[in-house]
């Protein structure tokens, strides 16, 4: 008896449990469903689209079986203005006809987050035409969206072959000038892998698959960014490259890059009391190592740090290098060190 209570007690709270599952339904067919079939969306009063993932997995199939790619206007940019311009405007126009007077308008509305929307009416009968209504309502959501930094992708100029352009969380990438119109025409957004201290690299999307947008640019099937600025995508910036080479060339790790007497290649070997210059290469690691004793501690840093450079030249590797900053573009610079070199040893 008292098993058969436990197992009705249980039953009754799963059943309670579900009940409890908030519901919504979908504007596409009108299904009422568990939250769990949204997607998250940032702009929506409850953050979940108004249309279940079912349905957003079903346009995305109708839009690549028609070759439908959404791509936005070009606009003519002003080469002689140095500020931001152009870009992506956020918002819609809707053409709306009042059901009771029949009388028809164009309604502007512009999603402001937080299921916030700001919306502005533009009547047939204040205009000549509805052409001119349209034209209004066009640069009204142009100078809101501008004026509110609601517009992405907005380009500045640079010199008459660079430009740079604003992509998500804050990021800026320089690419030449004649992929202004490529920049207009889809959407730019700056992605990056889950390790913390990865960086960020310009993404394309174009029916609705992201490409690397230095890839994109190159066709090269890989492209290193020769400067390490990965958000440097100008064609002189970038060559073709292997997977070995490009991790010849790749950054010191951000964790340690900061600290001032750093060098990438280069350790202290505290039992032998002396600095080692170490690289690797093709499952083979070279070293030489310096004594304290002999050299002096500032003596034999400066000939390990020597010879990894020599190391790089001998082995076409540029990691020693401390890269530029992305943002503001600075280069730590090592000093001038001396030629001493010590016996090659080789590790299998």
């Amino acid at each position: 008896m008292n098993h058969t209570k436990q197992t009705e007690n249980q039953t009754q709270k799963i059943t309670e449990t579900e009940q409890k599952t908030p519901t919504k339904e979908c504007k596409k067919c009108n299904v009422v469903k568990d939250i769990h079939s949204f997607s998250k969306h940032s702009g929506t009063k409850d953050k979940l689209d108004s249309r279940c993932k079912d349905c957003v997995k079903l346009c995305k199939i109708k839009i690549k079986e028609n070759d439908q790619i959404k791509e936005y206007p070009i606009q003519i940019l002003d080469y002689k203005n140095k500020d931001w311009q152009a870009g992506k405007y956020t918002g819609s126009i809707l053409h709306r006809t009042d059901q009771k007077s029949g009388s028809e308008r164009y309604e502007v509305r512009i999603p402001l987050g937080e299921g916030k929307i700001k919306s502005k009416s533009f009547s047939f009968n204040n205009y000549e035409t509805p052409e001119k209504a349209r034209k209004e309502a066009e640069q009204w959501l142009m100078n809101f969206s501008n004026e509110n930094n609601l517009t992405k992708n907005r380009i500045k100029i640079i010199d008459e072959k660079t430009i740079q352009v604003k992509l998500t969380k804050d990021m800026i990438m320089t690419t030449d000038i004649q992929f202004s119109d490529l920049c207009q025409k889809y959407t730019l957004c700056s992605s990056k892998s889950g390790q913390e201290n990865s960086s960020y690299y310009a993404v394309i999307l174009i029916n609705n698959v992201s490409h690397l947008f230095h890839k994109y640019i190159t066709k090269n099937p890989m492209s290193d960014h020769i400067n390490r600025n990965p958000l440097d995508n100008r064609l002189c910036n970038l060559q073709k490259t292997t997977p070995k080479l490009n991790n010849n060339n790749r950054s010191p790790s951000k964790k340690i890059e900061p600290c001032s007497f750093y060098e990438m290649g280069v350790r202290f070997l505290q039992k032998e009391e002396a600095f080692q210059a170490r690289i690797k290469q093709n499952g083979r690691e070279y070293t030489r190592s310096f004594s304290v004793k002999k050299y002096g501690y500032e003596g034999a840093k400066k000939l390990a740090i020597e010879s990894r450079h020599e190391f790089n030249k001998q082995f076409q590797c540029n990691n020693s290098k401390v890269a530029a900053d992305k943002n503001d573009n600075k280069n730590d610079n090592l000093d001038t060190l001396t030629n001493n070199v010590e016996k090659l040893s080789i590790k299998n």
